[in-house]
Order: structure tokens, then sequence, then C-alpha cells
């Protein structure tokens, strides 16, 4: 099975030794067992290189693997049922994984992991219990995200702030700065006002990077916020710029992105907007 496999794929091919080592390298790297499969299925780009190649089980299962022109390998996708069903892995021209996501009869399951050209994890949506985290450079983690979870952290790990849904009417909010010191505990009620200890906050919540430099400051005034207030991603960039007038937006306020780019400015005057992507292009 295995010696017919090789001389179809030889005769199909038509390519340079130097690309069919390169094609069978990459095969080799997936740990294809040819002997699991009665047939292979091969497309090819206009130049001739194998663009994809079908590993075919039996009417109801394959698997396929695409290409790049240069012979690198760019994703495998195992099908069951006529469903995507398995590990499925995407990968830079490089060679480094793109993505890696898990599939049980058409449906995500486990995590899925999103890497850049470093092989940085960016991203992970985790299909147990429907959050995503988000990733620093570092690999630390930067947000995590779910309909009952809402944390941001530091370069170094350490929370910065977290919002934990209790019930529908009830939060847990927390602030830190970056050493780990606790700068306020307390909940939140159905109508955003912020309580501590059981009644509305009078007071000021302040975090500080290690260094002493203030990553958040806000005034609070029966529970709501009141006066200006900025907040600084963990990465130092900051994140937003905004005044309340007893918890009523007022003035201009500013968001950005991660990255340090300008994501939106709206005036509450005015009614006035303006929005951006990461890269700095007008969104309507």
């Amino acid at each position: 099975m295995y010696t017919r496999i090789i001389i179809s794929f030889l005769l199909l091919s038509l390519f340079a030794c130097q690309k069919k080592s390169l094609i069978e390298t990459e095969l080799e790297s997936l740990a294809i067992n040819s002997e699991d499969f009665v047939k292979t299925d091969t497309t090819f780009f206009e130049n001739n290189s194998i663009e994809k190649l079908k590993f075919i089980k039996s009417n109801n299962e394959r698997i396929t693997i695409t290409f790049y022109e240069s012979g690198k390998k760019k994703s495998i996708i195992p099908v069951k049922d006529s469903q995507v069903h398995g590990e499925c892995i995407t990968w830079f021209e490089n060679s480094t994984i793109k993505w890696k996501r898990y599939y049980e009869k058409g449906h995500s399951i486990k995590q899925s992991i999103n890497y850049d050209e470093n092989g940085n994890r960016i991203k992970i949506d985790d299909f147990t219990d429907g959050s995503f985290t988000e990733f620093f450079p570092n690999d630390k983690p930067r947000l995590k995200r779910s309909d009952s979870v809402y944390i941001d952290y530091y370069l170094n790990g350490q929370t910065k702030t977290s919002f934990i849904k209790l019930s529908d009417s009830l939060t847990k909010v927390e602030f830190f700065s970056e050493n780990g010191k606790s700068n306020f505990k307390g909940t939140s009620d159905v109508n955003l006002i912020l309580h501590k200890n059981g009644v509305p906050f009078n007071g000021k919540i302040e975090s500080e990077f290690s260094d002493g430099e203030i990553s958040f400051t806000q005034n609070f005034i029966d529970g709501l916020p009141d006066g200006k207030s900025h907040s600084k991603y963990g990465n130092r960039n900051i994140e937003f710029e905004v005044e309340f007038k007893l918890g009523k937006e007022i003035g201009i306020r500013k968001r950005y992105y991660s990255n340090g780019q300008i994501e939106s400015v709206k005036n509450f005057s005015t009614g006035e907007s303006e929005r951006w992507d990461e890269k700095g292009n007008t969104k309507d």
C-alpha cells in the first residue's frame, strides 16, 4: 500500500528532486501513515507545484493537507462524515504554527490557539468555559473575557483589574497594583454603583506600576465615577482618558489599542465621534 501511494505521488507531482524532498519531509513531520489510506488525490498550482493533497481513508473520512507554492505545509484538516473532526493546524510559511483548533463533528471543542510568526501566543479561545484570553509578546496574559469574567493583567502576569459576575445583579470588583497590592475590593450592582462593605463607595481608587507610575485612577461619589480618569494597559500604553459627572460621561473620551494606536474619540458635548483600526486607518 505504501509503495503504491508513493509511486502515484511521484508520477503526479513532476517535481524537481529538491521540492519532492521538501514535501516528503513536511508529510513526515505530520506523522502521516500512508497504510491507513486507500488513495490520494492531488491538486496543483499553475506552476505544477502541489497545492493540496487529500489522503482518503474511506468515503466518509479523509485528511486534507495544503501547501504553499514553496512546498512548505500550510494546513491540515481532518474530515469525517462531511464535517471537520479532529485537530486542525495552519502554519505560516516560515513553518511556525499560525493557529491550532480542535473539532468534534464540526463543533469547536477544547482550546483554539492563535500564534504570531515568531511563535508567540496571541489568543486562546477556550470552549470549555466560553472565555478568551489575549497575550502580551512575553507570553503573559493581557486580558481574559467571558460572559462572567472581565480581567486585565500587568506585563508581569499580576492581575490589574478583575470583574467577576456573581449573579445577574452583583459583580465582584477588585483593583491591584503591579506589585500585587490590593487597592480596592468591593461589588458593583445592577445600576453599576460601586459598593464597599455593603455601602456606596466614596473615595479614590488608584493603582500603580512597580515604579510608582499610575496605572489607573478614578474618584467616586456615592458609588458613581466622578471627575477625570485614566487607565493604562499592563504594558504602560494608555488605555483610555475620560471624565465623569456623577456617573455620566462628559467632555471628550479617548480610547486606545494596546499597541498605542488611538481607537476612538467621542465628544459628549457635540455627540461627534471618530474611530480607527489598529493600524491607524479611519473606520466608518
